[in-house]
């Protein structure tokens, strides 16, 4: 059941109006003119609109226009008459939902009435989600209330208003790039840029001009000046994400920064000072990549000033339901599905399943669930095997939980190559790392 407000200056339309969404289950409340309408909008709250154009002194245009700035959430439909379609565009361009002709049938009008209420019901459950989290504006996207988080969430909060380096530790897929965002966001460098760059994706030959930027004829194919990243993030933030996979040459240039806030730009001899906060990022070890000699210890030690450890997701417990609303709401949205929650066999097998790939793997699996969804409750039905066979196993105190997690992280790398047919390219994508990180997981693995 939705809450109606039915505006016309006609007598016998809101009548029937009135009668037919009423008989279907609607409450609804009539206005006689645009003027009564604004009134009746500032006192109550409904979840659609139906007006007509063409009124006085206040038409259905100019109810649309101040109807939404008093409450931005509500749908509208307008009736137009028949010869003036182009108004009805006009007002879907305005913020309408949609807009009907007098000569509408009451079956194409119910249809719409039940699509554009779907459509708020929708938009409301997704930010009931994002507004469960407890804290600033610069945390509404990270969804959970699970101690683990909360205790991550309140080190950002200290960290956040210094010029402190931050490293952020924690596996592929666990919301490090949120957090970096969020540390820049209640920072005062906050309206300033904040530069994300994966280390990992940058070619080896280009780390450098990549960073710090070219000058002409410094190499070929540069044709003219260049500044770099970190020039682009000067007076704001820069995220180094997969910092590990950073070449140890460029290791010594980062070093540089963060001595003495200068760069070099490739070809040329004067410095360039920049004032940019460092905030870096990896998945795997410093600590055992600086014993062999895979990163520079100086370095490690620069980065290291405050480290924050993100949980995994099977750390989180009670998260997962959270996130699988929050993702399945909002996939919904995106897709104009109807969406009415999870049924308890599907929360079943996903707290029960350990997500070796995190919070990305989540969002991939649940956006999979609302594609191939029939109806408005997801189930289990469409669950990938292997979420369905190792929350099996979870529950039978067998399987999952006695693998090591050096055993499940093998197991899920070899399974999303396997289901991407050893497409290393893609599967690196779906996994969330480099392919040459993926190389080196293979080469550990014995797999060819």
């Amino acid at each position: 059941m939705a809450r109606i407000l039915v505006v016309d200056d006609q007598a016998n339309v809101r009548k029937t109006y009135s009668m037919l969404l009423t008989a279907n289950g609607h409450e609804v409340s009539v206005a006689q003119n645009g003027e009564e309408g604004l009134k009746v909008l500032g006192e109550e709250n409904f979840d659609l609109v139906i007006s007509d154009m063409k009124m006085e002194p206040v038409d259905g245009m100019m109810l649309l226009q101040k109807g939404k700035e008093m409450r931005p959430d509500i749908e509208f439909l307008l009736v137009t008459g028949y010869s003036s379609v182009e108004d009805g565009v006009a007002a879907m361009k305005a913020g309408a939902y949609d807009y009907i002709t007098k000569q509408t049938n009451t079956e194409e009008l119910l249809l719409l009435v039940s699509k554009a209420v779907e459509k708020r019901s929708l938009s409301s459950r997704v930010k009931q989600l994002e507004s469960r989290i407890n804290g600033p504006e610069a945390f509404s996207r990270i969804i959970g209330n699970s101690h683990p988080l909360q205790s991550v969430l309140t080190m950002v909060e200290k960290v956040a208003p210094t010029d402190t380096t931050v490293l952020l530790l924690g596996e592929s897929g666990t919301g490090k790039e949120l957090i970096a965002e969020a540390i820049h966001q209640l920072s005062d460098r906050r309206n300033r840029s904040f530069v994300p760059v994966n280390c990992g994706a940058i070619p080896p030959n280009l780390e450098e001009s990549t960073f710090f930027g070219h000058v002409k004829g410094s190499f070929t194919g540069a044709i003219s000046n260049k500044d770099g990243l970190f020039k682009e993030a000067d007076c704001g933030t820069i995220f180094l994400d997969e910092i590990g996979e950073m070449q140890l040459e460029t290791q010594a240039k980062l070093l540089r920064v963060l001595q003495q806030m200068v760069i070099y730009r490739v070809g040329d001899t004067k410095p360039t000072k920049v004032d940019v906060r460092i905030i870096a990022a990896t998945n795997r070890d410093l600590r055992k990549m600086v014993e062999e000699g895979k990163f520079r210890q100086d370095l490690y030690y620069r980065l290291n000033v405050i480290s924050i450890n993100l949980p995994p997701l099977r750390e989180r417990g009670e998260d997962v339901i959270a996130l699988a609303n929050y993702f399945a709401a909002r996939n919904s949205e995106r897709m104009n599905k109807p969406f009415d929650g999870c049924s308890p066999v599907l929360l079943d097998h996903l707290v029960a399943y350990n997500w070796p790939g995190n919070i990305r793997e989540l969002q991939n699996v649940i956006e999979r669930l609302v594609i191939l969804s029939d109806g408005p409750v997801l189930d289990e039905t469409h669950l990938p095997r292997e979420v369905v066979q190792r929350s099996t196993e979870s529950n039978g105190m067998v399987g999952a939980q006695d693998l090591t997690l050096a055993e499940v992280e093998r197991q899920y790398i070899l399974g999303i190559l396997e289901r991407y047919e050893g497409q290393k390219t893609i599967a690196a994508e779906k996994l969330g790392i480099s392919t040459t990180t993926l190389w080196r997981k293979l080469k550990e693995y014995g797999v060819n």
